[in-house]
């Protein structure tokens, strides 16, 4: 997985295998509401954003590629 770490306690890293530019990384509950969205370049984003304790989803979509990654927040 490119997030570490998982079980997230106050914030998370995105790690990709290739620098992006302005690829977009957002967050979502599990009834698909947005609570944080960013654009970034680079191979690395610290992602640190207030979540209560449960089950989220994590996409990091690019020009060419999108990826959803299930995270925990403890």
């Amino acid at each position: 997985l490119p997030i570490y770490p998982n079980p997230v306690i106050e914030a998370f890293n995105v790690y990709l295998n290739k620098a992006a530019n302005n690829a977009e990384i957002s967050v979502t509950n599990t009834l698909g509401q947005e609570l944080y969205n960013k654009t970034f370049s680079g191979k690395q984003q610290e992602v640190s954003c207030k979540l209560a304790s449960g089950i989220y989803f994590v996409k990091i979509q690019d020009k060419n590629s999108i990826g959803i990654y299930r995270i925990v927040r403890e």
